[in-house]
């Protein structure tokens, strides 16, 4: 049962290891810096909220 568990152990340190070196490398700068950016882009939310006639204030009634 303890090999197992150094096993899974490793291959989970080998696969983290694997992910930091993948988002750190240098191909990947332009991909974070761009994914960086997304929160002050201008651009209006996808869903808009449309009035009904319901929710609408009344004109001089």
């Amino acid at each position: 049962m303890i090999t197992f568990h150094s096993i899974f152990t490793l291959v989970s340190l080998l696969v983290f290891l694997g992910v930091v070196a993948l988002v750190f490398s240098r191909g990947q700068k332009k991909n974070m810096e761009d994914a960086s950016r997304i929160p002050l882009l201008d651009e209006p939310p996808a869903t808009e909220t449309k009035q009904t006639e319901a929710s609408r204030p009344s004109e001089g009634r």
